[in-house]
């Protein structure tokens, strides 16, 4: 593998959506990932990705490689600076929607990574990190 493959995508609108899930999953095949764990890596960044534009109108989406005691993997950071959530848990948990909103997002996401965590403060946003990595 050559240079560390990393991407940075602004997310403000629409494409920028599928901007996020179609560099999202072009990374993790770079990577290794196979066609399956490339599905679930689009998948949760076309999710947060939503949620960033749903919830806070804008954010940043930053996706890199990870390398950890001989294994591969990939980490996406979710980013934005919108009212936050709340309820952390419950949102993470589904039992209740985030900021009112009914939404599965970060629910279903978190099902499809390897590592999940969230911070959030009301009033000055949220950020989302998972981390999926190759099964061997």
């Amino acid at each position: 593998m050559g240079p560390t493959p990393s991407i940075s995508i602004t997310i403000q609108d629409e494409p920028d959506v599928v901007i996020a899930r179609t560099e999202a999953k072009y990374l993790a095949r770079e990577i290794g990932f196979d066609q399956v764990d490339q599905s679930r890596i689009a998948t949760v960044a076309s999710e947060l990705a939503v949620n960033v534009l749903r919830h806070a109108h804008q954010g940043v989406m930053r996706a890199s490689l990870l390398q950890q005691n001989g294994l591969f993997g990939l980490e996406i950071v979710f980013q934005d600076q919108g009212p936050g959530i709340p309820d952390v848990e419950s949102a993470v948990n589904g039992t209740s929607p985030p900021n009112g909103k009914n939404s599965l997002g970060l629910s279903a996401t978190k099902i499809l990574v390897d590592e999940f965590e969230i911070e959030s403060q009301v009033g000055q946003g949220t950020t989302v990190v998972i981390r999926k990595w190759m099964r061997c």
